[in-house]
Order: C-alpha cells, then sequence, then structure tokens
C-alpha cells in the first residue's frame, strides 16, 4: 500500500506540474471496455480523470481510470457461485497528434502504468459457501488511437479506441493472472 500511496502521489504532482505549465489540459473521459482474464470475460463500463501537456504535434499525460465491478456467475453440477473484479489504473502516456485540419487531429499513442485489481470469489454447494478475496497489483501496458475535435482554444472533444495487457505479481490465492481489456471511450478536455 506504501509503494501505491508513493506511486499515485507521483502521477499527482506531474498533474499539477502540467496543469501549471501552457499548453496544458486536464479532461475527463468515459466508455467501455471488454475485459478478459483467462476464462472470464465481461464488458464494463470506464472511467477517467487526465492532465498533461500538449504540443501541437504531440502531448503527454498523466492519468487515473476506474473500471466498474465485472460479475459473472458459473455453475456446475451442484456448484453455484460468482467472480468479481474491479479496478483502479494510475498511467502515464504519450501520443502524436498530427493535423488534420484547424480543428481536427487524430492521435495515436501508447501508455504504461499500474493496475491495482480487486478480486473476489463465492461458491456455494448449498450446504457449504465459500468466499474469497484479494488485491493485486500488475503493470499495465497499451496503445490507444481516436480524434479530437477542438470546440475552441480552450474546449476540446476527444474519442477513440484503446487497447492494454496487464500482468499482475501473484498473490496468495489468485496466481499467474493476465488481462487484456480493449474498448471505446469518449472524453472533454480543458485546454490552458
Amino acid at each position: 500500500m506504501k509503494n501505491l500511496t508513493i506511486k499515485a502521489l507521483a502521477v499527482g504532482v506531474c498533474a499539477v506540474s502540467f496543469a501549471m505549465a501552457d499548453g496544458s489540459y486536464f479532461g475527463v473521459n468515459g466508455g467501455y471496455s471488454n475485459v478478459k482474464i483467462d476464462d472470464f470475460k465481461e464488458s464494463v463500463p470506464t472511467f477517467g480523470i487526465v492532465g498533461g501537456a500538449d504540443f501541437d504535434t504531440h502531448r503527454i499525460y498523466g492519468g487515473y481510470n476506474y473500471n466498474t465491478q465485472a460479475k459473472e456467475n458459473y455453475f456446475e453440477d451442484d456448484l453455484k457461485g460468482d467472480a468479481k473484479v474491479s479496478s483502479h489504473e494510475f498511467i502515464v502516456g504519450a501520443d502524436l497528434t498530427p493535423e488534420i485540419s484547424s480543428s481536427f487531429r487524430l492521435f495515436l499513442g501508447s501508455y504504461l502504468g499500474l493496475l491495482v485489481g480487486q478480486f473476489k470469489a463465492n461458491a456455494t454447494d448449498g450446504t457449504i459457501s465459500v468466499s474469497t478475496r484479494e488485491t493485486l497489483t500488475g503493470f499495465l501496458v497499451g496503445a490507444r488511437a481516436g480524434m479530437l475535435f477542438d470546440l475552441n482554444e480552450a474546449n476540446q472533444i476527444e474519442f477513440g479506441a484503446k487497447v492494454d495487457k496487464t500482468w499482475f505479481k501473484d498473490g496468495d490465492i489468485f496466481k499467474d493472472i493476465k488481462q487484456t481489456k480493449y474498448g471505446g471511450y469518449v472524453g472533454y478536455n480543458h485546454k490552458f
């Protein structure tokens, strides 16, 4: 937990320093992602905040994303149960942003970061119930592409698609967990 606090503080300090620079921006975004962890597959809403610096031809940023809880029920013979997972992402990244016209730009970039996942599983055979819960951290790497539309000097709409992969450190219960996630999003950025 101490490591996570230090990393979150570092992302926060970077975001504040970007906010004070010329060409900086702050934004919010939301979308839908398809999450796959081994045999577990689910589509979930995602929400995020981002702050960075825009240099016209490229930009750098730091951000936080919350992936809402995914749940899957399973039934096998006399056993029934459910598995749930939610996660928090702390990322940094860079995008190339070539201009198409005075108000449209494309973006293509990559990002990496830390993902903190909450894993829960419950099972029962009707007489005995078992429940487990574990928090795992993992290394995240991803890519994204899309378009930026400038409404005016200070307001921007962003929409795109992203895909990422996470490798989690082994926990006490869950071992060798990998996550793949892809989806679309739309966001609003305020430029300073």
